[in-house]
């Protein structure tokens, strides 16, 4: 997982993310249940993921299909689906 932080920024949980390369969609950040608060904020990200406040914004372009959230201020959250044909010796011995 990849995480870009810029502490100037106070976007107070809203975030954008693109919709299939066409155009941004405002997100706001979701308290989950039972703690859940990863998979309820985490979104597809095809192309950018930006924050911004009155002042400033930080927008990160990918080159491939990624999961992607700002589940803290001033930071963008990025996370790749990785798959192996063998397993990577993490302990459970199978593959990916």
């Amino acid at each position: 997982m990849a995480i870009w932080e810029s502490v100037s920024i106070e976007n107070y949980g809203e975030f954008y993310t693109d919709e299939n390369s066409l155009e941004l969609m405002k997100r706001i950040k979701k308290d989950g249940y039972f703690g859940m608060d990863v998979p309820a904020n985490y979104y597809p990200i095809t192309s950018m993921i930006s924050v911004r406040d009155s002042r400033a914004s930080m927008t990160v372009l990918n080159d491939r299909a990624q999961g992607g959230s700002s589940l803290k201020q001033g930071r963008v959250e990025l996370a790749i689906n990785r798959k192996t044909t063998s397993g990577d010796y993490g302990g459970m011995g199978r593959s990916l």
